[in-house]
């Protein structure tokens, strides 16, 4: 039997709807007496960050649930800790906030504590994550120095050591900088993009940070994206990961179950992204949200997926590879089908392409500090290391492995 017809396979989809009405708890019901493998269920929700869920489908622990007690008091401790980590994570951010405020930084945070309160209205229903928020580049620098003046530490001992022009590099390229910090394990990371230069997803950030309202977290106000914008965020976070994570789809399928409550416009929220060429990234989201997860769809979305012919083949990849537990990480080294199939546009499949083969990564820009004048060498470096040195290192492994030790006196 395929893995996505695996009865804790159906069963966790069941519980992570955004809607539990009555059809889906008959469901839930029916699948429950047939017989469910609980250990395989719950370490599922465990990989795919939608344990809450679980505890939210079947209800606090007691003897007339038909789950387990000990899993469902387990659930229960989960989603506590969940909470209080959260809840711990929400203060830091507001934290880190007023911080950047002072030295007059403005960020937008997403994902992680704000999506657990802005979509499901409880800090214990997402698992704890990471502190992200995106500032405008010019403000990149400043943002590093409240993290680094808060205890926080780059998670990359080499970025300590780059040159300017190095970091100048990293920023060109990349879309992030992780921090980490040792007494309380936070992890902060300043965006200035969504996405790295490679992916070929130009956003247009500057009307972002116009659009962004605010809205509530843990009793105070902070600034965030519009939800239009916060759609697209998602599905990009997700296709650029190529939806390996339930989570992620799960967050999509409740901002759509909320839309009106959060004000969001999705047709909307598709004519921004089809301006900036990703229209196709936004409509996979929503389409494998509805397919999984039940989410609702508008008419006009439902025309654009049926009008974009890449979108299915897209959302039958993610529902076949999404349980399997020998799927392959999405990668930035070579150029991927599905991230080239998920550009509408022939410029960007092009740009995707170049980029990917073309552009230094960040290993390549640690390897060795040049000067200004000589920066242009990191693109001949990148192309020896991954097309000369690297193939010739592979190859020769085989010799190397087999060669004698040298006896020791």
């Amino acid at each position: 039997m395929p893995m996505v017809e695996r009865r804790e396979v159906r069963l966790l989809l069941a519980c992570s709807r955004p809607r539990l009405d009555t059809a889906v708890r008959t469901e839930v019901a029916e699948m429950v007496t047939l017989g469910i493998d609980w250990t395989a269920l719950v370490s599922l929700a465990l990989h795919h960050g939608v344990s809450p869920a679980l505890l939210t489908a079947f209800g606090e622990p007691s003897s007339h649930s038909p789950i387990p007690v000990e899993i469902s008091a387990a659930l229960r401790q989960y989603c506590d800790a969940a909470r209080e980590r959260n809840t711990y994570l929400a203060a830091e951010l507001h934290a880190i906030l007023s911080a950047l405020a002072d030295v007059g930084v403005t960020a937008l945070p997403f994902k992680g504590v704000l999506l657990a309160e802005m979509l499901y209205g409880d800090l214990g229903q997402r698992a704890p994550g990471d502190i992200d928020f995106l500032v405008r580049p010019g403000d990149v620098t400043a943002a590093c120095d409240v993290l680094l003046a808060r205890g926080y530490r780059d998670a990359y001992v080499s970025s300590v050591t780059m040159t300017t022009i190095q970091h100048e590099l990293y920023r060109r390229y990349q879309c992030e900088y992780q921090f980490v910090r040792a007494r309380d394990g936070a992890v902060a990371e300043p965006h200035w993009a969504f996405a790295k230069r490679t992916r070929a997803m130009d956003l247009d950030y500057p009307a972002q940070f116009a659009r962004a309202r605010k809205t509530m977290l843990a009793g105070v106000p902070i600034s965030a994206h519009a939800p239009e914008d916060l759609l697209l965020l998602l599905c990009v976070h997700g296709g650029k990961h190529e939806w390996e994570r339930l989570a992620w789809i799960r967050d999509v399928a409740m901002l759509l179950e909320r839309s009106a409550d959060l004000g969001l416009d999705v047709d909307l929220a598709l004519a921004r992204a089809r301006k900036q060429g990703c229209a196709r990234v936004l409509l996979l989201g929503v389409e494998v949200a509805h397919r999984l997860l039940g989410a609702p769809l508008s008419p006009g979305i439902r025309q654009a997926i049926t009008g974009d012919r890449g979108v299915a083949p897209l959302a039958d990849d993610v529902a076949a590879r999404l349980f399997r537990d020998d799927r392959r990480k999405s990668s930035d080294f070579w150029v991927r089908s599905f991230a080239f199939n998920m550009h509408e546009r022939l410029t960007s499949r092009v740009r995707y392409v170049a980029r990917t083969l073309i552009l230094p990564r960040r290993e390549h820009i640690e390897m060795v500090a040049l000067p200004a004048s000589l920066a242009w060498l990191y693109y001949p470096l990148r192309w020896g290391h991954d097309y000369v040195a690297l193939p010739l290192w592979i190859l020769t492994r085989p010799l190397r492995k087999g060669r004698p030790s040298r006896a020791t006196t």
